[in-house]
């Protein structure tokens, strides 16, 4: 079901915002009230170690099983892969750290507390 309407001119004119401000907008808003991105990429790294981790232990099995079909690739796949896994875990955890100070840095208040009720305050009048 549509529902068709026809839209107002906008009353400010033209928008100056393009859209490469407002990604940077978006980007803005996403990195400075969670650290989510930094999660991801540790667990990127730990998904990535621990694939590396299953791919040896299956080339394992294949060179027992039908021996060795071009020397040094498994070795190499797999150290590449699970070196590229822990680099990226690493980064996502000092991360994790660096998200931490920030958020201690800011110093923003835990509460916001907009009124009380029956509480004695200096704003309060007896």
């Amino acid at each position: 079901m549509t529902i068709e309407y026809v839209r107002k001119p906008r009353a400010a004119g033209e928008t100056k915002w393009n859209y490469w401000k407002l990604y940077k907008l978006a980007l803005e808003g996403i990195i400075s009230f969670t650290s989510l991105p930094l999660k991801i990429w540790s667990y990127v790294g730990a998904s990535v170690a621990l694939g590396a981790f299953l791919y040896g232990i299956f080339l394992v099995v294949k060179t027992l099983v039908y021996g060795v079909e071009t020397p040094g690739y498994a070795s190499l796949m797999v150290v590449l892969l699970l070196m590229s896994g822990l680099i990226l875990l690493c980064l996502g955890v000092i991360g994790e750290y660096l998200s931490r100070i920030f958020v201690e840095v800011k110093q923003r208040p835990l509460y916001h507390v907009m009124n009380t009720i029956g509480l004695n305050t200096k704003n309060d009048k007896d």
